[in-house]
């Protein structure tokens, strides 16, 4: 009997540990290194070649979401809009950009203009992702070349 109690207990064991194996499957970004919270360094808009340096401006991605928010005292309004990356492309396309009301959108579309600051002239913009490496992000438009580095 002491017999098959052990090696109940050590196949419970064995089991268990098995369990707790499967459960720490890692979760891997689905934007792969887009994903993140990046503070936004550089926007060289293409018209007039003017190279803007930014202070304290963040812009997270996260699933299908992107927040763009100024924590730097600028006067620039936050956003909330939707993303997505086409990985075979290398394109990322932000749109719906809607105003931020503490932690959701304020159900208005943002106004062009308070969009500029941030490399976006458009509701719906495409970026080419030119660099993603995790430590690096540069996303360039028809409009402006945003230069982030990882936050």
């Amino acid at each position: 009997m002491e017999k098959i109690t052990k090696k109940l207990a050590a196949w419970s064991l064995l089991l268990v540990m098995v369990c707790m194996t499967w459960g720490c499957d890692k979760k891997w970004p689905i934007n792969g290194n887009l994903d993140g919270y990046w503070q936004l360094m550089t926007v060289e808009t293409k018209a007039n070649g003017t190279k803007t340096d930014c202070h304290r401006m963040y812009m997270g991605i996260q699933l299908h979401m992107v927040e763009l928010t100024d924590l730097g005292g600028n006067g620039y309004k936050s956003f909330f809009g939707e993303f997505s990356y086409d990985e075979d492309q290398d394109i990322v396309i932000i749109k719906n950009l809607k105003g931020k009301n503490a932690t959701s959108d304020d159900g208005q579309l943002a106004a062009i203009p308070d969009l500029n600051p941030y490399g976006i002239n458009a509701q719906e913009t495409v970026f080419k992702v030119v660099k993603a490496d995790g430590k690096a992000l540069i996303l360039e438009s028809d409009y402006a070349r945003l230069t982030l580095r990882s936050f």
